[in-house]
């Protein structure tokens, strides 16, 4: 009985499988000395998540192929801070669960893995109530860039007004947190000789609704970077889902990277890499402007194609050593097909003479030898047990003295080449 032909990928099954669910964190009230009613600014804030959530439920009901992009929300407060009790109050007043808005212990600083950052305001204050989260965020560069982005202005913002600072791949605000941008919006200040939820230039019944509208711009702007970074992910993988489905030459190979580094160019990914790439196909995605960080080709003791200076793979290893390229070897020992049949691994100690006598595993002998050989090779061997990694790493220190010796460093290549 014939089987059955596997149907292609639905263009719109691979459209969802890239959709990621974007974390940004905020500080959503002062954590200073103001004498804010928390209680009136928490409803705010979970009305404000509602209406967005409802929002865009309703748009990733109109899209065709799910370009709605998952936005998860939040807070960020001090460990002892009751306002996450007061966060979960309001959600159930409200008829949300508190989970959709989600809370966290520490500061905005502190935070990993976020898409976005949102605080109060985009200045320093420096008075008594200050808002420790923007203190700590311009003590983390937030000023610098509010100032290189927006001027002179030192990023004093009005009542509800809103700004993007986008931070770059270099800064170390977005090393630490992760953060493509952060996201400044000023709600109803405190007005510090009358306790109160807003200022005395702003009428009380109108703070409550003046902070609900800056947060749900703040939502709403993350959202639109969020959809952004979705489609652009979606776009490339189309691109690469199309060229799987037929023959793939070097012309398909190029439009695919250039769809890849778009990415790049919208700060969604740091690198690209090749992966089973010829020297031609290598040189070919160079020569078009488009930078490769790394290689991923077979090599192993039994298989050194991509070390020879002829065939297939050919050259490939030389070319990353002598141009910065980084060179990941895969299926150092074998790959599947020996976990399946380990007879390949008969006679290695035999070939490896040298692991013996330097009381090594011949797998650890490969691994030092190779990594000496290429400074640019960049292994990925297992660790399941410590064994293991005592092992290589008595073969790292053994090599540096066994070569020094004679003439069985290279005997190791010899017998593979």
């Amino acid at each position: 009985m014939s089987k059955r032909a596997r149907p292609e990928t639905d263009a719109a099954s691979v459209d969802e499988s890239c959709i990621e669910v974007y974390k940004v964190f905020f500080a959503s009230v002062s954590t200073g000395e103001s004498k804010v009613d928390e209680d009136r600014a928490m409803a705010a804030i979970v009305r404000a998540a509602r209406s967005f959530r409802e929002a865009r439920a309703a748009a990733r009901e109109r899209a065709d192929t799910g370009t709605v992009a998952q936005v998860k929300f939040i807070m960020v407060a001090p460990v002892l801070s009751p306002l996450v009790a007061k966060l979960k109050r309001q959600a159930a007043a409200e008829g949300i669960a508190p989970e959709d808005l989600g809370a966290k212990f520490g500061t905005l600083a502190q935070v990993q893995g976020a898409f976005a950052l949102g605080v109060g305001t985009g200045e320093r204050w420096r008075r008594p109530g200050e808002n420790h989260e923007n203190v700590q965020m311009h003590r983390a560069g937030l000023g610098h860039l509010v100032q290189t982005q927006y001027g002179d202005d030192d990023g004093i913002l009005r009542i509800g007004e809103l700004r993007v600072v986008d931070v770059p791949a270099s800064d170390s605000l977005r090393k630490k947190t992760g953060a493509h941008f952060v996201v400044c919006v000023r709600g109803p200040v405190v007005n510090q000789d009358k306790p109160g939820f807003c200022g005395a230039d702003y009428a009380s019944n109108g703070a409550e609704a003046t902070l609900e509208g800056a947060y749900l711009s703040m939502f709403e702007a993350v959202a639109v970077r969020a959809d952004d970074a979705t489609r652009a992910r979606m776009d490339a993988k189309r691109e690469i889902t199309q060229a799987k489905r037929r023959k793939q030459d070097t012309e398909d190979l190029i439009r695919i990277m250039r769809a890849a580094h778009s990415c790049v160019d919208r700060g969604l990914v740091d690198r690209l890499g090749l992966c089973n790439v010829t020297l031609a196909q290598l040189e070919a995605v160079l020569g078009a402007g488009i930078p490769v960080a790394s290689v991923q080709n077979e090599l192993s003791a039994w298989d050194m194609r991509s070390a020879r200076a002829s065939g297939k793979f050919g050259g490939t290893l030389q070319y990353c050593q002598d141009h910065g390229i980084a060179f990941i070897a895969i299926k150092t020992f074998g790959g599947t097909a020996f976990r399946k049949d380990p007879s390949g691994f008969k006679g290695l100690e035999q070939r490896f003479p040298l692991a013996a006598r330097e009381d090594m595993s011949p797998f650890a002998l490969w691994l030092a030898c190779s990594a000496q050989k290429w400074p640019c090779l960049v292994h990925v061997p297992g660790a399941t047990q410590i064994a293991h990694v005592l092992d290589c790493q008595r073969a790292a220190i053994s090599l540096v003295s066994a070569v020094a010796e004679d003439s069985a460093f290279e005997q190791v290549f010899d017998s593979v080449s």
